[in-house]
């Protein structure tokens, strides 16, 4: 059977339109029985412009639900489930400064007794790298536990003022799924294939039951023209990508050799610095040309600074 990879933005998205299958897969992550379950609007979708056609937003690296569950105590809540991919550990202050905005933003609330309570916020993170201690671990989860510091009891009542200040997190580490497929989540999320190309060919005997609407809705991608050109759009941005970044650490390899080689010699020290100031220049002159493309492709100065965490003013100085 041939499936899209959900690893790619584009077809992660497509995935997760299905209420219903988002509904089962996210209930599955989280352990709980999701009741409803709505999309939140996207605050800074990536755009990916082919310039012989009109724009067309292709890929969204961030989605945020709306979502009531049933707790472990059989009460409803309401959540917001803020789910994200991470193709490196990169992109952790982007993100992080993302988690902060959801923190602020009043729409994430609710009205109760004509008081507004703020929504709890559940993040899930999918992983395209290890981290360290625990890089065969493919699910982690990490909750909060309440403890009275005097005694070191853990108090089992959940507050609402802590809740919303707070959050529970599950991490999702892609690399280590092929390694352990001991339970249905871990199957599921096997096709989630950070190393694999565009398209997986897979046997659906090796899946369980719960994952056959899965691997049906990535199956029907190939029957959606738009999705697939989207999708060959955003590999064509990953090798670029891919290609610069390339360049960038062979460039560092080269500075580690200089400095072994050189290792005794009295001018060691300025060498490096001029090497490391050709390094900077390159690597800025190969982020202006990325720049350059992304502008040349129809996307926004804002767009672009939102992707190189740059002002837009600074944007404009490149383009200039």
């Amino acid at each position: 059977m041939l499936i899209a990879n959900p690893v790619y933005d584009t077809v992660f998205k497509y995935f997760l339109d299905d209420n219903a299958l988002a509904k089962q897969f996210i209930g599955l992550l989280l352990d709980v029985t999701i009741l409803e379950l709505e999309i939140q609007p996207q605050e800074v979708p990536l755009k990916i412009v082919n310039p012989e056609e009109e724009e067309k937003p292709i890929s969204i690296i961030r989605l945020d639900f709306k979502a009531t569950i049933r707790d472990e105590k059989g009460n409803r809540k309401v959540v917001l489930i803020e789910l994200q991919k991470l193709k490196n550990a990169a992109d952790l202050f982007r993100f992080r400064n993302y988690l902060g905005s959801q923190y602020i933003n009043k729409e994430n609330s609710y009205i109760e007794n004509e008081e507004r309570i703020p929504v709890p916020i559940i993040a899930i993170y999918f992983l395209g790298f290890n981290l360290p201690f625990y890089p065969d671990i493919p699910l982690i989860k990490v909750e909060r536990n309440y403890l009275d510091i005097c005694t070191k009891e853990i108090l089992s009542d959940k507050i609402p003022f802590i809740e919303t200040l707070s959050h529970d997190m599950i991490l999702v580490q892609l690399p280590a799924l092929k390694k352990r497929r001991r339970f249905e989540i871990e199957k599921i999320l096997s096709i989630f294939d950070s190393k694999a190309g565009i398209y997986l060919e897979i046997d659906e005997k090796e899946y369980p039951e719960a994952c056959k609407g899965f691997l049906d809705r990535l199956h029907r991608v190939m029957k959606q023209p738009e999705v697939v050109r989207d999708l060959v759009y955003e590999e064509m941005l990953n090798q670029e990508v891919r290609q610069n970044y390339g360049k960038y650490l062979q460039l560092k390899e080269d500075i580690k050799i200089m400095e072994i080689k050189f290792l005794e010699e009295k001018k060691l020290k300025e060498k490096a610095k001029i090497r490391e100031k050709e390094v900077i220049a390159i690597a800025k002159q190969g982020q202006k040309i990325a720049i350059i493309n992304l502008k040349n492709k129809g996307m926004s100065t804002s767009e672009i600074a939102s992707i190189f965490n740059f002002s837009e003013e600074e944007i404009k100085g490149l383009l200039a």
